[in-house]
């Protein structure tokens, strides 16, 4: 069995210290990848748009803080460095079928 895991770095680099120290390894493209465990680098979320009836764009709401990945990882996976990470409660990407 899998279980996601909704996660919030404080920044790109510090996202793929935490991974890279926790088994994931890097491909030619610059990528970080798995044998055991799929990943979803969503990164920034931009602020949602505030539009009016017409749809023009009137502000965008800030970003949201963080550099934000999803993993799905086996049901015994146990992230090192938990203190390095924050899971998300509210994830605005979800793993289907999660």
């Amino acid at each position: 069995m899998m279980k996601p895991l909704y996660l919030k770095f404080e920044s790109k680099n510090n996202a793929e210290s935490v991974l890279l120290s926790n088994g994931f390894k890097r491909d030619e493209a610059g990528g970080l990848h798995s044998d055991s465990v799929l990943i979803d680098v969503i990164g920034v979320i931009p602020g949602k748009l505030v539009v009016d009836s017409q749809g023009n764009i009137l502000s965008q709401e800030p970003d949201l803080p963080g550099w934000h990945v999803n993993l799905l990882v086996p049901d015994d996976y146990v992230i090192q460095q938990p203190n390095a990470v924050v899971t998300v409660a509210t994830p605005v990407r979800k793993w289907a079928g999660y």
